[in-house]
């Protein structure tokens, strides 16, 4: 692995130099004379030329390669995160296995807490993989992967969201919602209704007790407004801009269990069909978020 990255390291250099040594390799062959006439003519205004001339092409390329740069930083730090976010469940698992390992003659039902545990962590481990591959796939990919059809959004967000409805009920919230019937949008179904599982999902974790999960649908001119409201600790507007970036959680009142890829998923969906997606936070009207969506007419 390290020498993995040296190499493209050595590669990265190597491309941010490569628009210097093609512009002067094609000056000299196209004005050969160039390298023996222009320092004896004019050998102060050559040399401050020449140095100006490679200042610049070092500028632009730099410039050029801004993108594969960022790219680079942000592929080093989510392998990071990923290793930072398995170091967790596979010592959970291990130690479970060592404590079950001590008891050899034991029953199955004896050690049924510590399998417990160890079934816990696995299926954590799942998921982390399942968003991980998700998000991993270029946007290319998910268009190939993801068929898009005219679909009715009204239905397949009452569908998604009335399941809630158990779930607040369990955690002493209430939930209601209010859905404007016949709006259609041209999207993937299987994805939207992954992305108002995730809202949803989020509000009744972080909602205080007793307090109303409010999701709403309605049309607004051209667009399909998609919004959820939960009344938990407000998103300060520092947390606010990185919310939907991978492996972010912001403080501990909104980061009860999970990997903080549920929101960044979520931005990849709405990217995916061309919507936009807003947040805003305070105490008297709670954290919403809302996602506009282009009607199919």
């Amino acid at each position: 692995a390290a020498a993995n990255t040296v190499a493209l390291e050595v590669v990265f250099h190597a491309l941010q130099m490569w628009p210097v040594a093609a512009i002067v390799v094609w000056a000299f062959s196209t004005f050969p004379q160039a390298a023996q006439w222009l320092p004896s003519v004019f050998p102060a205004v050559s040399h401050i030329g020449w140095l100006a001339f490679f200042g610049i092409t070092l500028i632009i390329a730099h410039i050029a390669l801004k993108p594969v740069e960022r790219s680079w930083e942000q592929q080093q730090r989510l392998v990071a995160d990923v290793s930072h976010e398995l170091k967790t469940p596979v010592a959970v698992i291990r130690s479970n296995v060592d404590i079950i390992s001590q008891n050899p003659d034991s029953t199955v039902s004896s050690q049924e807490k510590w399998l417990g545990y160890i079934k816990a962590e696995t299926e954590r481990l799942s998921t982390l993989i399942t968003s991980m591959l998700f998000l991993a796939k270029t946007e290319d990919e998910r268009s190939k992967s993801a068929a898009f059809s005219r679909i009715d959004f009204s239905e397949l967000c009452e569908e998604t969201v009335l399941p809630f409805e158990s779930i607040c009920f369990e955690k002493g919230l209430s939930l209601e919602y209010t859905i404007q019937p016949g709006i259609f949008i041209n999207g993937n179904a299987d994805l939207l209704k992954q992305l108002v599982v995730i809202f949803m999902d989020n509000a009744c974790k972080y909602s205080d007790p007793n307090k109303p999960v409010i999701f709403s649908l309605s049309e607004k001119q051209e667009l399909a407004v998609m919004s959820v409201t939960d009344y938990g600790k407000v998103i300060v507007p520092e947390e606010a801009k990185h919310i939907f970036e991978r492996f972010y959680r912001a403080d501990s009142a909104r980061s009860h269990s999970g990997y903080g890829l549920g929101l960044s998923i979520a931005k990849t969906i709405i990217d995916a069909h061309g919507a936009k997606v807003s947040l805003a936070s305070g105490n008297e009207n709670g954290t919403v978020f809302t996602c506009t969506f282009k009607k199919d007419k």
